[in-house]
């Protein structure tokens, strides 16, 4: 009985008994049909990867996906596709490898608006000299989980040599990074007043967890890819004005100076 009392009641912590229309009934039907449990599939599956059992560890992530609609943290699900992801670039089957980090930014509502992924590369690809400034200003996307998806599709992109594509991932994975800082920053300095990317840069390094947090999560890379990926895609204005900000405001001092010397390259190229 104590142990029927402890289910039911965590449960009920779960998700009140709101979910359950306060029926009992409905509430025991819930739980006999939870026979499965992706959580517990999902660790087996990181213990055979780290033991180097890539397609055991690969068929627990594909059941614990599977039932992915009953994980307790919905966004968990985001951490299984994650690591099929991982495994199927360490098994060089590439096109798994796609289509998982796909599936992952599929989830975002703008990548899947295509008026306004035409709007964006519209205001990359301006000639005019404000260009870059109102992309940050226009334009927002806030699901933070999908981050490392839009960098590592880029750079998938860019190796296959498919711009488009490498331009819009690029383009979606750095102004992830710009809304998330922006939030953070606002909300811990309620006075700041943003007057373009670089104020952002500037208020962003007093805080040394956003630095870090950016550093591991490839942010302010993703910043110097976006601009690389504006110059391949023949859009110089925006590229130079993305590396000029970069080169004197960049969080991170290694992507300051790659900055600078891909700057000096364009400039060149564009006087030519």
């Amino acid at each position: 009985d104590y142990d029927a009392l402890e289910i039911f009641s965590r449960y009920e912590k779960l998700y009140t008994m709101d979910f359950f229309e306060n029926s009992a009934k409905k509430l025991i039907a819930f739980i006999k049909n939870r026979t499965e449990f992706p959580e517990a599939d999902y660790l087996s599956g990181c213990v055979y990867q780290l033991e180097g059992e890539y397609s055991v560890a690969e068929q627990l992530f594909l059941k614990a996906f599977e039932f992915s609609s009953i994980l307790d943290v919905p966004d968990e699900k985001y951490d299984i596709l994650y690591s099929l992801a991982d495994i199927s670039f360490t098994k060089k089957n590439f096109e798994k490898y796609e289509e998982y980090l796909v599936l992952i930014i599929s989830q975002d509502k703008a990548f899947k608006d295509n008026r306004l992924i035409d709007a964006m590369k519209s205001t990359i690809r301006s000639d005019k000299s404000d260009c870059m400034e109102k992309f940050f200003l226009m334009y927002r996307t806030e699901n933070f989980r999908l981050l490392n998806a839009y960098f590592l599709l880029s750079e998938y992109y860019q190796e296959k040599n498919e711009k488009d594509r490498a331009l819009t991932t690029a383009a979606l994975g750095a102004l992830t990074g710009f809304s998330k800082v922006y939030d953070v920053v606002s909300k811990r300095n309620p006075e700041f007043e943003y007057a373009g990317l670089s104020s952002l840069f500037i208020e962003a390094c007093k805080y040394t967890d956003i630095v870090e947090w950016g550093i591991k999560n490839n942010v302010w890379k993703g910043f110097n890819d976006f601009a690389e990926n504006t110059f391949k895609n023949e859009c110089p204005v925006f590229a130079v004005k993305l590396y000029t900000v970069l080169k004197e405001h960049s969080p991170e001092e290694y992507w300051r100076a790659e900055a600078s010397v891909r700057l000096d390259v364009i400039t060149a190229a564009v006087k030519r």
